[in-house]
């Protein structure tokens, strides 16, 4: 029995769910719900082939909402419905995803493990962001009538349990994003991985701990979705906090920003950056 307060049709949620989570990568279109014929269809046009087959390899192809289906369509940019590729092995399940997810903005890496300790088989583990996935939905149980879930949960709604039979789950990173600013009061985002900085860091937050206080770690000349206002990003598995350090890495936000064709070269050596008037802001959740 569908909740009184549940007022958006499930495949109006589905189509939002495939659009937020899939669609959440340049070169891939999510076409409108068609509803003219029965089953329904939502269909995903990825302007490369080879993204295009991995992704209809790893989704769901038919949803069933009681007496209304929903089947789930991907072409290739000349519109033509691209096959299937089944993995033989949890190695080409892990070379699907990385095809299918390698340029989406919530997916981070894909893992290999035994299921369980002493299991013979390996699992295959898709890890994303930690952040939210939210839409409007007509939900009268959210004070805001939106959806709101977990973004690995929304892919492991979407996505087969079981490629070829071989075990996929979604799960979330442990990453946590903090906002830093400097001396020109610019704000920058950074992602932390590690659990001892991830504490540090909220201790810091807290006035627990006073030092060491300042961020330092290695630059990457590319824009990410959670630091969207700048050109580049620290790579989460080099930061570190300090006190001191060279002056040869210090530099102002906009500094890099302006200069960053020359960073990792002639300026900030080896990628190294140690901004000396950063300091912590506050914790952010992704949306």
């Amino acid at each position: 029995m569908q909740s009184i307060f549940q007022l958006s049709p499930p495949w109006y949620t589905l189509w939002n769910k495939i659009h937020s989570s899939i669609g959440n990568a340049p070169g891939i279109l999510v076409q409108e719900l068609d509803t003219s014929a029965h089953p329904y269809s939502i269909t995903l046009t990825v302007e490369d082939r080879n993204r295009a087959v991995a992704i209809a390899s790893i989704l769901t192809p038919y949803f069933d909402f009681d007496n209304i289906g929903v089947k789930v369509i991907v072409t290739d940019k000349d519109g033509d419905q691209v096959p299937v590729k089944i993995p033989r092995s949890a190695d080409e399940l892990i070379a699907l995803i990385e095809t299918a997810l390698g340029q989406n903005r919530w997916f981070q890496k894909v893992e290999s493990r035994h299921i369980y300790p002493g299991s013979p088989n390996h699992g295959v583990y898709s890890i994303f962001s930690r952040a939210v996935i939210q839409f409007f939905n007509d939900d009268l149980r959210d004070y805001y009538s939106n959806f709101n879930q977990v973004v690995a949960v929304v892919f492991q709604d979407i996505f087969l349990p079981s490629p070829g039979g071989i075990f996929h789950h979604c799960s979330t990173s442990p990453s946590a994003y903090f906002r830093f600013s400097d001396a020109d009061n610019r704000l920058f985002v950074i992602e932390l991985t590690d659990p001892g900085n991830i504490e540090h860091a909220r201790s810091l937050l807290r006035g627990d701990v006073q030092s060491p206080s300042h961020i330092r770690g290695k630059i990457v000349k590319e824009s990410v979705p959670y630091n969207p206002a700048w050109s580049f990003h620290i790579d989460p598995e080099s930061i570190e906090f300090f006190e001191k350090s060279v002056e040869v890495c210090d530099a102002s936000i906009q500094f890099v920003e302006d200069n960053l064709k020359d960073v990792c070269g002639s300026t900030l050596p080896n990628c190294e950056w140690c901004p000396w008037t950063s300091r912590l802001v506050d914790e952010i959740i992704l949306l």
